[in-house]
């Protein structure tokens, strides 16, 4: 099994070097803007196929850079040409596979392209009301692109902070409330960690709109019927709850007395103890933000939710 392992690797190593080196000459010689974007069509499709290595990858997409899609963006007026949302659909369709790179996620330029990003998923996006009329694009291909695209972006520091600049987080929290965002989990995933790591003070939360996305968030906790999703779900509101430092969260609040409801269920089931901890933390935070009145005979079954956590640490211990 070694063997074969070792030389199924030789192998994949021997065709990404191949392919690097095909693309590399496509890329240099190249004569026109039609050659460049057809060995960038090659490029995206090997590296979602997962044709490199990390190595080569990287080397292959430091060649392609984002000076083309900067100068097509600049060149081109998306808005009136003939099939606008074709363009922005190609842009976004390069981005979303590129930024699984942290090279290009971090690179400076790729704030001259989240413009285009912010076009699609804006309050007022020409692209949705466009896409029923116009067969060249899907603008709910073009929302995926677009959550994968910040997904990858919010996992670097200077990505993040690109997306603060350039108020893509702020139109990201909007989104993710609104009936055009393809998987509201994944997007809550990228958010909550966003608002961990740098509070929602920094990003300008409206706090409607942070009350909304936790609804939502304990309404996925409260509704999937796998485990997996449900602490996936609770991981999303821990990081939520921790980030929290000046908007408002009390035990009287519709969803917290609902999440109360949700976790006394949970935390009274017998759960494997790295599944139950998920839970377990989500309680300690709950406790943090909204106050140990949680935990009031006011609050329904809040009483009840005490003496099971209770128990539970009990019999864990």
């Amino acid at each position: 099994m070694k063997m074969y392992a070792a030389h199924a690797e030789q192998v994949k190593k021997e065709t990404s070097q191949q392919h690097r080196d095909s693309c590399l000459a496509l890329l240099i010689e190249g004569t026109s803007d039609d050659d460049t974007f057809a060995a960038l069509l090659t490029i995206t499709r090997l590296v979602r196929n997962n044709s490199f290595t990390e190595w080569d990858r990287k080397n292959i997409l430091e060649a392609a850079g984002l000076g083309f899609l900067i100068k097509f963006v600049k060149s081109k007026s998306l808005r009136t040409c003939p099939h606008p949302g074709l363009y922005t659909s190609a842009i976004l369709s390069f981005l979303s596979c590129w930024t699984v790179e942290p090279y290009i996620a971090q690179l400076p330029d790729i704030r001259e392209l989240l413009d285009v990003v912010n076009d699609v998923i804006s309050p007022d996006s020409c692209y949705n009301e466009d896409s029923s009329n116009d067969s060249c694009f899907s603008y709910k291909q073009m929302c995926r692109d677009v959550e994968e695209i910040v997904c990858n972006l919010a996992k670097h520091e200077l990505g993040v902070e690109y997306l603060i600049q350039s108020q893509t987080l702020k139109f990201m929290f909007e989104y993710a409330c609104s009936s055009s965002c393809q998987d509201v989990t994944f997007v809550l995933a990228s958010l909550s960690a966003v608002v961990q790591t740098r509070g929602e003070n920094v990003l300008n939360i409206d706090p409607d709109t942070f009350y909304t996305l936790m609804t939502m968030a304990v309404s996925r906790l409260e509704q999937t019927s796998v485990m997996e999703e449900k602490i996936a779900s609770a991981k999303i509101l821990t990081s939520f709850l921790t980030g929290v430092a000046t908007i408002e969260i009390n035990a009287q609040m519709d969803w917290v007395i609902k999440l109360v409801q949700v976790l006394h269920k949970l935390i009274r089931l017998k759960l494997a103890p790295d599944d139950c901890q998920g839970f377990l933390s989500l309680v300690c935070v709950l406790v943090s933000t909204a106050g140990p009145h949680v935990f009031n005979y006011d609050i329904r079954e809040g009483c009840h939710f005490l003496k099971t956590v209770v128990a539970h640490i009990s019999v864990e211990v």
